[in-house]
């Protein structure tokens, strides 16, 4: 087993009426091994009893309540503004990562100091891999898209990818990640412009032109 990294990460789950997931996401958080976490969650002005279920993590959960919809990026923003760790993980509250996950992406960013930003290897509820990572996007790739083409045709994928082994790449998904908090400093974070998806390629992106290197962690889960 790897010693514990004497450094502390801060959490950030946007959500809106995530219901039962968010409980079961933050527990997952709790349950890391071999790191301290901070754990904050951002809620979008929820309507449904979400956020009651974090009573049983008592004083441990730090929530900002936000009083509307500010939409994904701006709500990452919020997160990542309440604290001064070193290192965040951004995932989305329908998200349960494995135990050794968080220690995974956190080690292999704090032995590159060339890579800013990381993402695991995401399955779903079914055990599938999903692609959830990527190359810079084309013309002919979103035209595609935008006719649902990756449906019809499903073995294209359309520069989205799910490498076998640690890969880096051009983006990774805004359902997970870690960075370390330079890179967003360096990048000003999310967007704040885009209210919801394709603000995790644009940051990737961003991340690129400002030198930093993003990865993919077929080791992370």
């Amino acid at each position: 087993m790897a010693d514990k990294l004497d450094i502390c990460v801060t959490m950030v789950v946007v959500n809106w009426n995530a219901g039962e997931h968010l409980v079961s996401c933050v527990r997952s958080l709790f349950d890391q091994v071999d790191i301290d976490v901070d754990v904050v969650v951002v809620d979008n002005a929820s309507s449904d009893c979400s956020l009651d279920g974090l009573a049983v993590f008592g004083n441990r959960v730090q929530v900002v309540q936000t009083g509307e919809n500010l939409g994904f990026g701006r709500g990452v923003n919020r997160g990542v503004a309440v604290s001064d760790a070193p290192f965040v993980v951004v995932l989305n509250p329908d998200v349960v990562l494995n135990k050794d996950a968080v220690q995974t992406m956190v080690s292999f960013l704090n032995q590159r100091p060339d890579v800013g930003i990381v993402g695991p290897r995401l399955k779903d509820a079914d055990g599938h891999v999903r692609a959830s990572c990527g190359f810079a996007p084309r013309l002919v790739d979103e035209i595609c898209r935008k006719f649902l083409l990756h449906l019809v045709f499903p073995l294209f994928k359309f520069r989205r990818t799910c490498p076998p082994k640690n890969t880096k790449v051009h983006w990774v998904t805004g359902a997970c990640f870690a960075a370390r908090r330079d890179a967003f400093s360096t990048t000003g974070g999310l967007d704040e412009a885009i209210f919801m998806y394709y603000e995790d390629v644009d940051f990737g992106l961003r991340l690129q032109n400002e030198g930093w290197q993003v990865w993919y962690l077929h080791d992370a889960v």
